[in-house]
C-alpha cells in the first residue's frame, strides 16, 4: 500500500442503517469499508442506529464508541420490524429524519457516503447539500429506489405515488456528486434520472476471502451432499428477488440422468417455506440446511463444487446478488438463472466462470454438469479460473482501492476548481 500522509487525513461520514456488531451482509460490507478506509489514512465516522436488522427487539447499548479507529454514533430507533413493509417505511422515515437532525449539529466532512438502507436513504442528500456538510456527497447504490420498493411490495402502486417517489429520488440522485452502481444494468436504470453525478461501478466484495483454493471439509460436505460425487449449493437469501423453480427442474432431470449429483439449499428468506412446500418425497437429491453464520461461511461455501444463483427478471438492474462474489472468492463457478442481459450473465460470458440456465438451456446444462462431475481436470480448471477472476477484479482490496482513488480525486478536483 502506498505511503499516506496522515497529517492531513480526509474525513468521511458513512450513513447506514445497520453496522457493527450486526452481522447482516450489508452491515458487514460497510464495517469492512470503514476499516479499510481507516487503514488507508481516512478519518472515518459512522452514523447508524441502535437496532439489529434480524432482531429488532435487541438494542446495541453504546450510543457512541470508537472501534478500530472508527467513530460510531448510534441514534435510537423503535423496534419496528424490517420484515413488515409498513414498519420498514416507518423505520426509513424515522431514521432519515433523525440523521438529518443530527447532521445539522455535526461538523462538516470531506465526504458523506450514503448507502441504500434504510429504504430511500438518499433522500438525505439534498438536506446535507443545503447544510453544506460535505465537499462530496456520494451514494453506494446496493438497491435502486423507488424501484426496489415497488418490486418488493408485490402490490401495484398508484401511478401518482410512483411518480412522486421518482421525482423525490431523482432530486436526491441529482444532488449527489458520485453514484456507485453494482453493474451496467443498474447504471442504465440510474441514467434515466439524468443525475449528472460521476459514475463508478463498485461491487460488494466477498465477506470471506480465502488466500488459496483448499479441499472441502469431508464431514461438512457429507452432511450437505451425502455420498454424492458432485454438489451444487444455493447459499444465502431466497426472497422475492430470487427463483428456485428452475433449479427444482434441474434437480429432477439430474435425479434420473446423473444421480451422483446432489443439490443443497442453505437459505433464509420469504421463499424458503414455498420451496419446502414444492418438494416431494421423490426429490431425494435435494437437501435443505439452515442458513449459516459468517464464522462458518468459508467452509460452508467451499464444501460444494458449484454454486447456484438466481435473479428474477423484474429485479434486473435493481440489485445484484452479493452471493455471486462470495462464490467466486472461494473458487466456485456458478450456475446462474436470471435475465440474459443482466450484469452477472454478462460476467459469466466475459470470464467463463460458470453456466447460464433457463428453460431453453436446461438440457444443455444437465449435459455439461454430467461432464464436469466426471472430469476432475475440467472442474478444477473452472474453479481455478473463478478464483483468479475474483482476485484480479472483485476482491476487497481492488474495490476499496478504487473507492480511495475515486473519492480522493473528487476532493482534489473540487478544491482545485475553487
Amino acid at each position: 500500500m502506498p505511503h499516506i500522509d496522515n497529517t492531513n487525513k480526509p474525513s468521511i461520514l458513512l450513513l447506514y442503517h445497520f453496522f457493527f456488531p450486526d452481522d447482516v451482509a450489508s452491515a458487514s460490507h460497510m464495517y469492512q469499508l470503514a476499516q479499510e478506509l481507516t487503514q488507508r489514512g481516512w478519518q472515518v465516522t459512522v452514523l447508524t442506529t441502535n437496532r439489529y436488522c434480524r432482531e429488532p427487539q435487541r438494542r446495541i447499548p453504546q450510543k457512541e464508541e470508537n472501534v478500530q479507529g472508527i467513530h460510531i454514533i448510534r441514534l435510537p430507533r423503535p423496534a419496528w420490524n424490517q420484515a413488515s413493509p409498513l414498519q420498514r417505511m416507518m423505520n426509513s422515515a424515522w431514521v432519515i429524519t433523525g440523521w438529518l437532525l443530527k447532521l445539522v449539529r455535526m461538523q462538516s466532512f470531506d465526504v458523506i457516503l450514503v448507502g441504500s438502507d434504510p429504504a430511500f436513504a438518499p433522500l438525505i442528500i439534498p438536506g446535507a447539500l443545503f447544510c453544506k456538510k460535505a465537499t462530496i456527497l456520494s451514494h453506494w447504490c446496493f438497491d435502486l429506489y423507488p424501484e426496489v420498493a415497488m418490486a418488493d411490495s408485490g402490490v401495484q402502486m398508484p401511478t401518482s405515488i410512483v411518480a412522486l417517489l421518482q421525482r423525490l429520488m431523482g432530486r436526491s440522485y441529482r444532488a449527489a456528486h458520485l453514484i456507485a452502481d453494482l453493474g451496467s444494468c443498474m447504471r442504465r436504470r440510474l441514467a434515466a434520472y439524468n443525475h449528472g453525478a460521476q459514475e463508478a461501478t463498485l461491487v460488494p466484495w466477498a465477506l470471506v476471502e480465502p488466500d488459496a483454493l483448499t479441499p472441502p471439509n469431508p464431514e461438512l460436505r457429507k452432511s450437505m451432499f451425502g455420498d454424492a460425487a458432485f454438489g451444487l449449493l444455493y447459499s444465502g437469501t431466497l426472497g422475492r428477488a430470487h427463483d428456485y423453480e428452475i433449479f427444482l427442474k434441474l434437480a429432477r432431470l439430474l435425479r434420473h440422468r446423473s444421480p451422483h449429483i446432489r443439490l443443497c439449499f442453505a437459505a433464509r428468506g420469504n421463499k424458503v417455506a414455498e420451496l419446502k412446500r414444492a418438494l416431494t418425497p421423490e426429490d431425494t437429491n435435494i437437501a435443505l440446511m439452515d442458513f449459516v453464520a459468517e464464522s462458518m461461511l468459508e467452509q460452508h461455501l467451499n464444501a460444494a463444487d458449484m454454486h447456484m444463483i438466481s435473479l428474477n427478471k423484474e429485479w434486473n438492474g435493481l440489485v445484484v446478488p452479493s452471493k455471486f462474489f462470495g462464490s467466486l472468492a472461494t473458487g466456485k463457478p456458478v450456475i446462474y438463472a436470471g435475465p440474459a442481459d443482466s450484469s452477472i450473465a454478462c460476467l459469466l460470458r466475459e470470464h467463463e466462470i460458470g453456466l447460464y440456465i433457463d428453460e431453453k438451456s436446461l438440457e444443455d446444462v444437465v449435459a455439461k454438469l454430467d461432464y464436469l462431475s466426471t472430469n476432475s481436470s475440467a472442474i478444477n480448471l473452472l474453479q481455478k479460473n473463478s478464483f483468479e477472476v475474483y482476485k484480479s477484479s472483485f476482491s476487497k482490496k481492488i474495490i476499496v482501492d478504487k473507492w480511495d482513488r475515486v473519492l480522493r480525486q473528487l476532493i482534489s478536483d473540487t478544491h482545485s476548481s475553487k
